[in-house]
């Protein structure tokens, strides 16, 4: 089993063409600190205290979304299976 240490990111979606508007709010409007990087999906990284928050451009086409929270958690043994037999996928770093 494992314990929920935090919450390691969150990522939120935008419409596409819209990250020039999404960074002049949150790295002009909000202050938040942009982290350099190529990031997956090009994505907008940002720290917010000790978590992150992960812009993405994504045309809405769909009910699949890449919007997610990540949990940081201690612990970790394997995935687990739920009462109905479905495995949660999970990344774990290396």
């Amino acid at each position: 089993m494992f314990r929920f240490k935090k919450i390691d990111h969150v990522a939120i979606t935008i419409p596409a063409g819209k990250t020039a508007e999404a960074k002049a709010f949150y790295g002009g409007t909000l202050a938040l600190e942009e982290i350099p990087g190529n990031h997956p999906r090009n994505a907008t990284w940002y720290q917010m205290g000790d978590i992150q928050l992960h812009v993405v451009e994504e045309a809405v086409i769909g009910p699949i979304s890449g919007r997610h929270p990540a949990f940081e958690v201690d612990n970790w043994t394997k995935p687990k299976t739920s009462r109905k037999g479905t495995t949660y996928r999970c990344r774990i770093p290396l």
